[in-house]
């Protein structure tokens, strides 16, 4: 019961006011199971964040992941699978950021993803995808405009940092990965900010398409917790 207490709170901060029918929209699929991250789940420390992958026929629950770290931290905010591993993203980890890489069947912590030169409120991690062999991380305030970071699953430094097109803001706010290339949003910080959505090429860093929505979004709705706490 606790467990489905927390994963409804961590539904609740994405924005999914019905957690039971919706729950499928924060999950990942791994093979024929599922992660889900729950960035407000208690443990030890307030708010520290969990990620949780289920058997995706019966939804037992196979294995859990934490970083043991402080509350706050928002473990859980974002998931992803990457090949045999799960990535979860932590955005307010040490105030900075992280990622984590696990491995799917054990649950062993592989490797710790932080970005270069981590200011206070970046919110690395607040998006995170497989890229190739590599993985992809968001970091909405990293930058001044917000960064994309790519790393190799056993590097602690990126090997290529995307940055967004003039004019955009909160760029790495969400991440999906498209074959080599990736789509990425940059919502903006203001309402009279235009949001916007690109997928970028993954081996040269050109925007390939851009996509407008009709009706701005503002970034604060988005990510208000994070916002509140970085002033």
């Amino acid at each position: 019961a606790q467990t489905r207490a927390e994963i409804a709170a961590g539904c609740a901060w994405l924005g999914l006011e019905h957690p039971p029918a919706k729950l499928a929209e924060s999950w990942q699929v791994y093979e024929h199971n599922r992660v889900v991250g729950a960035p407000f789940a208690g443990g030890a420390q307030s708010d520290a964040g969990a990620a949780y992958l289920f058997e995706g026929a019966s939804g037992d629950l196979l294995l859990t992941f934490t970083n043991d770290g402080a509350g706050g931290d928002h473990f859980g905010a974002a998931v992803a699978r990457a090949g045999n591993d799960v990535l979860v993203g932590a955005p307010l980890d040490s105030g900075v950021g992280a990622a984590f890489l696990f491995d799917g069947a054990t649950g062993e912590r592989l490797n710790v993803f932080r970005g270069p030169d981590a200011a206070e409120g970046d919110l690395f991690g607040a998006s995170v995808a497989p890229i190739g062999d590599d993985v992809i991380i968001g970091a909405p305030v990293a930058e001044g405009a917000g960064a994309v970071y790519r790393f190799n699953r056993t590097g602690d430094a990126p090997s290529k940092t995307y940055l967004p097109p003039d004019g955009s803001t909160a760029f790495g706010t969400a991440l999906a990965t498209v074959g080599r290339d990736f789509l990425v949003s940059a919502p903006g910080g203001e309402l009279e900010q235009n949001p916007a959505a690109f997928v970028v090429d993954g081996a040269t860093s050109n925007v390939i398409q851009t996509f407008f929505p009709l009706v701005p979004i503002p970034f604060r709705d988005r990510f208000e917790p994070p916002l509140a706490a970085s002033g």
